[in-house]
């Protein structure tokens, strides 16, 4: 049977010309993840006397999500507020949100320098505070190697431990301890017992923690199925102007500051109208091409945003912005909007997403025993009917942080 797509709520097509500085404005609107958008819009009803909230449903909470003791996110959350001054905290904030559940830094402070617009310098003075002075010890860091260092450096400072991950790690890493002794100059014993303590340090800083989403994790847009219909809702305050009669004056100052009023309350009501427009259009979408993947009878298909764009009618920019750090609750989880813009990867039976080839390398490397090298991982993914060359296998093992086969194997063996 042919499925239809509900949409929980109104949409209104608005075609007016802003000003330029407005539609800057309007499309720091659009990439604002659901948090940041509640705070702009409470913002603009403290500023704005003709603004009011409109009466939103009582919405029932998972008791599941309510975390039963502090999340690691929290945790961060907490220790800066005291560890960093008001200037450097938002940028402190955006450098936690981007510390993944196992305790490191998913994303490079060169991305971040030029997504926020910082300083290079300044971030990574930021990041330095983190690792120094933050619990857990190693937490954010960027390698397996910093991960290590960061924690024995607190633990014991100076140490032989210390200098062996900071000096000789890669003779560690491949059991060349030999080599160790005799660069280091020391015992065979002394080795051994540095050995012991540098494995009981954590692998994953954040690993103790209960999963909590980060704010700007919280889903923007739920997707439902009841029966045979879909029904997606947009997690958006709604606001309306007050009646204006009440507040004509014949000042020339108060009308004037009336006529600003409601300006700027048409201005943010069109923008969050267009807003909310645009998720919907995306999200009915994204669920005809990946119908299969919410239906949890196939995988991800390949999309392109380019693609995606030209059937909407937008440009590939405005995409861009609409798909940033938003999420979609449905009924597979909580996922990125951003991850259901694939590439295609050539299979024995056609195209699939590189989404499904990062799947089964994650299945693979979960059920190794020993760990494969890149090119055993190719070979088995062409087995299973997915045709990847190592150098690809490398770039998505490095996506997904999976360590190399070398390093894997070193964790699952004990040394000496």
């Amino acid at each position: 049977m042919h499925q239809k797509i509900l949409l929980e709520t109104s949409i209104k097509q608005e075609g007016r010309f802003l000003l330029t500085h407005r539609m800057e404005q309007a499309l720091q609107i659009l990439q604002l993840p659901r948090l940041d958008l509640q705070d702009l819009i409470q913002q603009e009803l403290e500023k704005n006397p003709l603004l009011e909230r409109k009466e939103q449903k009582t919405v029932s909470i998972d008791p599941s999500f309510l975390p039963e003791k502090k999340s690691l996110f929290s945790s961060l959350e907490e220790q800066i507020h005291y560890l960093f001054s008001s200037k450097d905290l938002p940028i402190a904030q955006e450098i936690i949100k981007h510390i993944d559940r196992k305790g490191y830094l998913s994303v490079s402070l060169e991305e971040l320098s030029t997504h926020l617009q910082k300083d290079l310098i300044l971030l990574e003075k930021i990041l330095l505070q983190i690792h120094k002075k933050m619990e857990p010890a190693g937490i954010g860091s960027r390698s397996l190697q910093e991960c290590l260092f960061l924690q024995i450096k607190r633990k014991s400072p100076r140490s032989l431990e210390e200098k062996i991950i900071k000096t000789q790690f890669s003779n560690l890493l491949h059991h060349r301890f030999a080599l160790i002794q005799k660069e280091l100059k020391i015992t065979k014993e002394e080795l051994q017992v540095s050995i012991q303590k540098i494995s009981s340090l954590s692998l994953h800083p954040g690993g103790s923690f209960f999963e909590e989403l980060a704010p700007s994790r919280f889903p923007d847009i739920v997707l439902k199925k009841r029966k045979n219909t879909w029904h997606i809702s947009i997690h958006q305050e709604e606001i309306f102007t007050l009646p204006i009669s009440s507040y004509l004056s014949k000042d020339k100052e108060e009308k004037k500051q009336m006529h600003d009023w409601i300006s700027s309350g048409k201005w943010l009501m069109q923008s969050l109208t267009r807003r909310k427009d645009l998720l919907l259009k995306l999200t009915i979408y994204l669920v005809k091409k990946q119908n299969a993947f919410f239906e949890g009878t196939g995988n991800l298909q390949p999309i392109h945003m380019k693609e995606a764009a030209e059937e909407l009618g937008m440009h590939e920019s405005t995409i861009s912005r609409a798909v940033y750090e938003k999420y979609i609750d449905c009924p597979k989880g909580i996922f990125s909007i951003r991850s259901f813009f694939t590439y295609s990867l050539r299979t024995s039976s056609g195209k699939t997403s590189n989404a499904f080839a990062l799947q089964t390398l994650q299945k693979l490397v979960a059920e190794e025993k020993k760990a494969f090298s890149d090119n055993d991982l190719s070979q088995k993914l062409k087995d299973r009917g997915v045709y990847c060359s190592r150098r690809t296998i490398t770039k998505y093992r490095k996506k997904l942080k999976i360590p190399s086969s070398i390093r894997r194997n070193w964790t699952k063996s004990t040394p000496l």
